[in-house]
């Protein structure tokens, strides 16, 4: 025997079965007579969301949506706003597509990428110079170090004597680390050593460093996880630089003129 059940303004058709209730041509549901499908509630479902509650959500969605329409709330300002900005970033997500497999670097490319910022193991001096005090003790405390240092007195003693970090409990050693690990002060200075070498003192957020190279890993011992980083960062520089050429590409085909063009920015210099 067929009955309707009506649930929140739908209309799902069924028929009273030793295995319980079968829907017509697997539709899981209707708003006025139009189908309910797997696939149009697949997106919709929340993780362990049962099948039937997110039906519901997905009816009320529907209906609020074809209310809203209904009163022309799609013409409004700020929802043509809204509108535009998805468009806007639906426009982006083609073009990337469009050349995705080139977005991501070659294992060649990775390997270029991690020679110029490969893992650097550093041993790190630190001394604070938040208040003018700390700055003065500081300046003197750098000048024994570096008088220290010229008379051939091992780096690894002096951040263990002198070092106002945690890390002079092990000698200021700070193991391998890579660009997204250290500052990128510290990171650039340590970079520029050949090993063994010695920086000169670093002025950076309230403290002076001093920072030694130890060694370099090598490629075939880097982590995945650091490769997968630098992968991602180039990946982000390509797809920018490819988006850059989309639109200024549309901007040359349109006929655009900014008259604000020579108006100086806030930032700009006086």
């Amino acid at each position: 025997m067929l009955f309707p059940i009506i649930c929140l303004g739908v209309l799902v058709l069924g028929q009273t079965q030793a295995g319980g209730v079968s829907h017509p041509s697997g539709a899981l549901g209707s708003i006025d007579s139009q189908p309910i499908y797997e696939k149009d509630i697949d997106e919709f479902r929340k993780p362990r969301e049962t099948r039937s509650a997110a039906l519901d959500r997905y009816i009320l969605f529907q209906l609020a949506v074809r209310e809203a329409r209904r009163q022309r709330l799609d013409r409004t300002p700020e929802v043509q706003q809204e509108l535009d900005r998805l468009l806007y970033q639906a426009y982006l997500k083609k073009e990337l597509s469009k050349k995705a497999r080139q977005l991501e670097p070659s294992p060649a490319e990775l390997r270029v990428l991690y020679e110029r910022q490969p893992m650097i193991r550093l041993r790190h001096l630190v001394l604070f110079a938040k208040t003018d005090k700390q700055k003065k003790a500081a300046q003197t405390t750098l000048k024994k170090i570096q008088k220290a240092l010229k008379a051939g007195v091992p780096f690894k003693k002096l951040v263990t004597e002198y070092s106002e970090d945690s890390s002079a409990r092990f000698a200021g050693d700070l193991d391998f680390k890579g660009a997204e690990r250290l500052p990128a002060p510290l990171y650039q200075a340590g970079l520029a050593l050949k090993k063994g070498g010695i920086s000169i003192p670093i002025q950076y957020e309230n403290a002076y460093h001093l920072v030694a190279l130890l060694d370099r890993q090598d490629f075939s011992k880097a982590p995945a996880t650091y490769l997968a980083y630098l992968s991602s960062q180039e990946k982000q520089k390509k797809e920018k630089e490819l988006l850059t050429a989309s639109l200024s590409s549309l901007k040359k085909k349109a006929k655009v003129k900014n008259f604000l063009e020579t108006e100086k920015q806030p930032w700009d210099s006086e």
